[in-house]
This record gives structure tokens, sequence and C-alpha cells, in this order.
């Protein structure tokens, strides 16, 4: 079974994705929601009834073989210009997907070679950690037979990124991410966190530190330990805030709290990342960016 899900703003693609299961012998799902349903919920449903957990969606996805999301995003949730992101979208899909592909893989097996990371920008970041006998995944919008076998089982489009998961006791320094992320409605800006031991010590923001703290403070688990590292691939992707942005050709993001998706072992309901430009990345003492030129 093929599960797609919908907004009211992609039900013609929707659509057209359920007929094309239904032309190979799958059989589509298909789940629809609206943005009147959407904001109506948040505003005037209890907390606890959101928090119940939806029985009906788990039978789903027991059966599911694939899952598609042509969900539009929400951008009034986020706190970023949806037509932006719209256009940055549009055009990045349209990129050379093989040559992503190629200079994908050729960065991750540099990856998978090495093990210790050195991350360093302008700005002040200056992180190290290690990524030994952690897989490297390509994102480039198809998920075939070699990624399943290696645990990658879902992808996105736009794409174009190579992801890995730190080791999460390694990471030591300081992030000082250059671009803002979106977080509850509010743009947090030049957020830095501070590492030891591969744990958050301390962070500051510029702009809705506060912000920051409420949902970090409400979280559980490894919500404080570096989860995430990727490297950007695709040269049409705008930076606007949103997660996407570590899809961007020159760029670097790091990221902490759930990784378990990535081969790694945090478990954690929070997950959160932040995007650098320009950054120089090294890896066992030898260059692979400089100063978001790839070095291959």
């Amino acid at each position: 079974m093929v599960l797609i899900e919908t907004w009211q703003h992609t039900i013609d693609l929707a659509s057209d994705i359920a007929l094309e299961c239904l032309r190979t012998g799958a059989k589509p799902l298909v789940t629809l929601m609206t943005d009147r349903l959407w904001w109506k919920a948040l505003e005037e449903i209890p907390e606890q009834y959101m928090r119940k957990t939806p029985r009906h969606m788990l039978n789903a996805i027991e059966s599911t073989t694939v899952w598609i999301d042509v969900t539009p995003q929400r951008a009034r949730a986020y706190g970023f210009d949806y037509n932006r992101w719209l256009k940055s979208t549009e055009d990045a899909i349209r990129v050379d997907y093989p040559k992503i592909t190629e200079l994908g893989k050729r960065i991750a097996s540099r990856l998978e070679r090495g093990s210790r990371v050195h991350v360093t920008s302008k700005l002040g970041t200056d992180i190290r950690f290690d990524v030994s006998k952690r897989p490297a995944h390509v994102q480039d919008g198809i998920v075939d037979e070699e990624d399943m076998a290696r645990g990658l089982v879902s992808t996105q489009l736009p794409s174009g990124k190579v992801e890995v998961a730190p080791i999460e006791t390694s990471g030591r320094g300081n992030v000082v991410f250059d671009t803002p992320r979106a977080l509850k409605g509010r743009l947090i800006t030049d957020l830095q966190l501070v590492f030891e031991k591969g744990r958050v010590r301390e962070f500051h923001a510029k702009k809705y530190e506060d912000v920051f703290r409420e949902v970090f403070e409400a979280t559980q688990g490894d919500k404080d330990s570096i989860g995430h590292f990727a490297i950007g691939l695709n040269p049409k992707i705008e930076l606007i805030g949103y997660p996407s942005d570590e899809l961007a050709l020159g760029t670097a993001t790091i990221g902490i709290g759930a990784n378990k998706g990535n081969g790694g072992l945090n478990d954690s309901s929070f997950e959160f990342s932040g995007t650098l430009t320009k950054p120089t990345i090294d890896i066992d003492g030898t260059a692979l960016m400089v100063d978001g030129r790839l070095v291959l």
C-alpha cells in the first residue's frame, strides 16, 4: 500500500500520484488536511486530545510500503516567507540530479573513510567531532536498493545533501549559525551552541533566544547531544530559515537531538539544526571545503 498525505492545495498532485500507483498495481490510500481544520484544531482542541495516539494511522502505517507526503509548508507555523520558499523549491527541483548523486557519493566516500571532522567559519564556528564507522547518506531524491540496504528509506524533493550522524559523545567547540532558523513562528538569529563532550553546555541567540529555550526545555531525551551533520549540494536552494536550507550548495548544517533515522543513537522528542554559509571543513586534516567551495 502507498500512503499519500495531501493538503487542499495539492489534491491534483496527490491524485496524479495515486493514479500512477494504480497503474503499477499498488494500492493508494489518500488522506486530506485543510488549512481550516489545521488551524482550528490548534486553536480550539485541548492539548490532551491532540496528544492522543492516532491508532487508525498506526494501523495504516503497519500496512504501508511507501509513504508520500505532498503537503505544502505551513508558513505561519514556521515564520518564513511562503512565496519565497515556493519559488526556491520549484527552482531547486529542476536541477541535475545525476550530477548531485555523483558529487554526493564522492563526499560520502571521504566521510566514511575518515573519522575526525573539523568545521570552522569566519564568524566564529570552531567545532570538532567524530564520524568513525558511521554511514554517510546521499539524499538525491531517489531511494534505491543500495540506499535501503544502508538503512536510508526516505528522501525528499527538492533534494541534494550528504548527511551523517556524528558520534554522540564527540562534539566539542562552538557553532555560530549565520542563517536564521524558524521555530514556533519566529526566526531565531545568530544562535550559538557551545559543545562539551558531545553535549550542549550553553546556548545564546541574538534574537528569540527565549523561543529556543522554551522548546528546548520542554523536550526530553538526548535533546542536547550532537546528532546531525550535513553538506549541501543543491545550487538552487535559497536560504530562508527553513530546514531545506541544509540542501544549499556551499553550506554545512549541524544539529542536535533525535538521529536514529540517520544511523545515530540519540533518542529524543527534540530535533534541531542550523546552517552555516561558506564554512571550511577538514576531514582528518585534509580540506573538503574551503570558505564554502568544495575541493575534491
